[in-house]
């Protein structure tokens, strides 16, 4: 396949994610739901002093901080990109400035920082992920493939989106997860 055709590709894979968790009549609102060009803005990445909760509760000093990144793609740890997209280039903006985008050709990151309208809830059908940020679920779309939804506050929320795929047979929450916790790292 050539790189314009498995970015078109990938690009559907999210668009489809994302519809298939916008928030449903009844619920409060996920993720998933909310829109992905707001945020981003201010001056550096002057950290906060909190450290993020172990769930629930919210991190209003690691959203504080995330509202004032100006490049995301700066956050993003090459090193665990190469691990399933070896040869990849540096993440680089997807056309948004909350946005983020690496590839080899194979495996792929996706990246996103977003707030959203309502508190942050965990859709039925995902995992819930401890340790990181305020909250956290995790979404297998395939195999080879992993969606996690960080939240830096529970409500309103503020959030992180990493989609990992390796597009080759292994799972990839290891890695999505290290992503998350090194962007986290870089925000205190």
């Amino acid at each position: 396949m050539t790189r314009t055709a498995i970015l078109i590709v990938m690009a559907l894979g999210v668009l489809l994610a994302a519809c298939s968790s916008a928030a449903q009549p009844g619920d409060s609102g996920t993720p998933g739901g909310a829109a992905t060009g707001a945020g981003g803005g201010g001056g550096g990445t002057t950290a906060a002093s909190q450290p993020p909760a172990a769930g629930g509760g919210g991190t209003a000093g690691l959203a504080a901080a995330a509202a004032k990144v100006t490049d995301w793609c700066a956050l993003i740890p090459t090193d665990v990109v190469a691990k399933f997209a070896p040869g990849a280039p540096a993440p680089t903006t997807a056309g948004y400035p909350t946005e983020c985008f690496a590839s080899n050709g194979t495996g792929a990151l996706d990246f996103r920082y977003s707030t959203g309208f309502g508190a942050f809830e965990t859709p039925s059908g995902t995992e819930t992920v401890d340790g990181i940020g305020a909250a956290a679920y995790l979404d297998r779309p395939s195999q080879d493939e992993v969606e996690l939804w960080v939240a830096l506050q529970v409500d309103p929320e503020v959030y992180l989106f990493i989609d990992v795929a390796g597009h080759d047979g292994k799972d990839h929450k290891a890695d999505a997860v290290a992503l998350a916790q090194a962007v986290i790292a870089k925000l205190q």
